[in-house]
């Protein structure tokens, strides 16, 4: 957990700061095999989504974390959905909004 607040620090001071998944993740190249990141890849939301893991910091004690099952992850599958279930409601909020500037 110190080491969690130190590199906030230093990021804050404006020193460059690598996190742990980018630190494994150049620490691999020095391998044979090292880690690559691709999308992940669903059809009709198969395979399930994977929850997100949350961190609960309380300050009078040791940190944990836990996975949390109403809380997936965001893939490139789920946010496309969203946004296409969104367009019709945005595009009837923009077109009031430009009623109303062209009364401005």
């Amino acid at each position: 957990r110190s080491s969690f607040r130190s590199r906030l620090f230093f990021h804050e001071m404006g020193l460059p700061v690598v996190d742990g998944v980018n630190g494994v993740l150049i620490a691999s190249r020095s391998t044979d095999a090292p880690m690559r990141f691709v999308n992940f890849k669903q059809e009709n939301h198969e395979p399930p989504t994977p929850s997100a893991m949350v961190a609960d910091l309380p300050e009078d004690s040791d940190v944990s974390y836990y996975r949390d099952l109403s809380l997936p992850l965001r893939t490139t599958t789920q946010d496309g959905e969203v946004y296409n279930n969104s367009l019709g409601a945005c595009g009837t909020l923009m077109a009031a909004d430009a009623v109303r500037w062209k009364k401005i």
